[in-house]
């Protein structure tokens, strides 16, 4: 949400049919994924724009996942990344058979002070909850399935 709200970094697409439930934000500006069935979110608030979003995009994920020999996949979580970056990363280069080199560990050991290209505050714990939370508490419903799926 954060990043629709900062235009024009985030947009992506500019529709030929307009958003109209979003306050300030209504028009042909799109951000991030132009998800399958978009036109029936026009006149819906940002959470749940961005909550089909994350189910759109989390689906596809779980859906490639199935698909592909469970050797072949490895899963890391966003908390253990934030929480103690420079484990997990080691991990994650020991599975993949990479060196994990004094570059890659300097990284890691500065993952949680920057922003990443697609977030406009550094990753911490449960930064998602902070932020509007009013919003997100009325998009758990809607993702509940998805977040079961991600084992939540």
């Amino acid at each position: 949400m954060e990043g629709w709200r900062a235009r024009p970094r985030f947009v992506t697409y500019r529709l030929p049919l307009p958003l109209e439930g979003l306050g300030r934000l209504n028009g042909n500006r799109w951000s991030f994924l132009l998800i399958p069935g978009w036109r029936d979110l026009r006149s819906l608030p940002l959470e749940e724009i961005c909550a089909h979003q994350y189910i759109a995009c989390n689906e596809a994920v779980l859906d490639a996942r199935s698909r592909i020999d469970f050797a072949q996949w490895l899963d890391v979580s966003y908390e253990d990344l934030t929480s103690d970056p420079v484990a997990t990363v080691r991990w994650l280069f020991k599975n993949l058979a990479l060196d994990f080199t004094p570059e890659v560990q300097a990284f890691a050991e500065n993952l949680t002070d920057r922003p990443g290209s697609t977030a406009l505050t550094p990753p911490q714990p449960d930064k998602w909850r902070h932020q509007n939370p009013s919003e997100i508490e009325r998009i758990l419903p809607l993702v509940a399935r998805t977040e079961r799926r991600l084992g939540w």
